[in-house]
């Protein structure tokens, strides 16, 4: 899929970040949710090969600061906006574009209780949904999408799915589809554009390995959901279930793969035929097994415990809330979007899923008319204390005021000093 290279603007500021992305919409909300300014597209256009981006950016050298947010960060005059947008379409003329390049997907979406599905597609897809929602009394799901390449690709899709075309008054874009047949109308979307297909995070299937806390009895499963999975099986045993690793399935029969290879460690067990007693020595092979269904999504540590977090962007008052389960993975995510250096405060360990929502509720008052979305504030200087206070309330005894990386300075101590 072609990739573009851009030019974005921080609203109501002269700072610009080059970047690229073959996903307008996925890659600006990445970057907003990292700075509180909105940020705005000025040009864009396709890339001829990886170095085009490098290009720009060494075209615009001159205007290159320093303030955490990396090398594609860029201070620019009024006056000199039109020679940095030049730099960009130098790359490619034919296709330079000064407005925002949204494209269109392709999407397959499910009727929430029926075996109803509809094709069709977007360049917005909340705008998009919410439209057909309003609708239909019933919930429609997003199963899967691909960037369109031409116009025409909505129809091929509808061609590979027309043997379970109704005609219920809605038109040509509703369908029928047994549910041992949504494999095959997934792939119908992903043969529009297979490197740019994305499924629904709750379509995607994770084979784990879990361990029971203080025993070595491990169980074998899969999930779509990890919360409401481990939730389910952790009513039913009074000791701490602990993933230790976990991979994407591939096909329906990885799980039995691992069944298979971990067979000589079954027992008698009353769990059924997913529960292994695995000495300590070998458990290290049997996440191997786990790996080798899918070596490049291996993760072991996907499901680390969430932490709830404030954070301040570096010279000025704005702070954000948020949660993690990776504070690298998350805080890389978050500075892409800002020119300025985030720098974590405090945080501490969630109990449920409403704990940011209490934090967001307690420092209502500081909530300004933000682009960043609901999660940033501005908050004067003698409130911070409160606000550290708002993170602390939810665990205590996991309150943490020093990042989860690096040292925070005399300053930040200072803060939160005595918390």
């Amino acid at each position: 899929m072609d990739k573009r290279v851009y030019l974005l603007r921080e609203e109501g500021s002269d700072y610009y970040i080059v970047g690229h992305s073959n996903n307008y919409q996925r890659r600006i909300s990445e970057l907003q949710t990292g700075n509180p300014r909105k940020l705005i597209c000025l040009c864009s256009t396709i890339m001829n090969d990886k170095d085009d981006e490098k290009k720009v950016r060494e075209a615009l050298e001159e205007y290159k600061v320093n303030l955490g947010g990396g090398t594609k960060w860029f201070v620019i005059p009024e006056d000199d906006i039109e020679g940095a947008c030049e730099a960009i379409r130098n790359i490619n003329s034919e296709d330079y574009n000064v407005s925002p390049f949204q494209v269109k997907r392709v999407y397959l979406l499910r009727e929430e209780g029926s075996d109803y599905y509809k094709v069709g597609h977007f360049k917005d897809y909340e705008i998009r949904i919410s439209d057909l929602q309003t609708g239909n009394p019933r919930k429609l799901i997003y199963l899967c999408s691909t960037i369109m390449n031409d116009k025409d690709d909505e129809k091929k899709v509808r061609e590979a799915l027309k043997q379970y075309k109704v005609n219920l008054g809605a038109g040509i874009e509703w369908f029928k589809i047994p549910e041992g047949d949504i494999e095959g109308a997934c792939e119908a979307i992903r043969n529009i554009n297979s490197e740019d297909y994305n499924v629904s995070p709750f379509q995607v299937k994770r084979v784990y390995l879990l361990r029971e806390e203080g025993s070595d009895y491990y169980k074998v499963g899969h999930f779509k959901d990890y919360e409401i999975r481990i939730s389910d099986l952790q009513t039913g045993n009074p000791r701490k279930l602990i993933c230790l690793c976990s991979t994407i399935m591939n096909d329906k029969g990885d799980e039995k793969k691992v069944l298979e290879a971990l067979k000589q460690y079954k027992g008698n067990l009353d769990g059924g035929t997913e529960w292994f007693k695995i000495p300590e020595g070998d458990i290290e092979g049997a996440c191997e097994a786990i790996r080798n269904i899918n070596s490049e999504d291996y993760n072991v540590s996907p499901f680390q415990v969430k932490r709830v977090y404030l954070l301040r962007e570096e010279g000025s008052d704005y702070y954000k809330v948020g949660h993690f389960k990776d504070y690298e993975i998350r805080i890389s995510d978050l500075q892409t979007g800002n020119p300025r250096k985030l720098i974590c405060l405090c945080s501490t360990i969630m109990n449920d899923k409403g704990d940011e929502k209490k934090v967001l509720e307690a420092l209502k008052q500081y909530k300004g008319n933000l682009d960043g979305g609901t999660e940033w504030f501005k908050i004067p200087d003698d409130d911070i204390e409160g606000a550290c206070e708002a993170i602390r309330n939810i665990n205590p005894a996991d309150y943490k005021v020093d990042t989860p990386l690096e040292e925070r300075n005399d300053q930040e101590q200072s803060h939160c000093a005595g918390l």
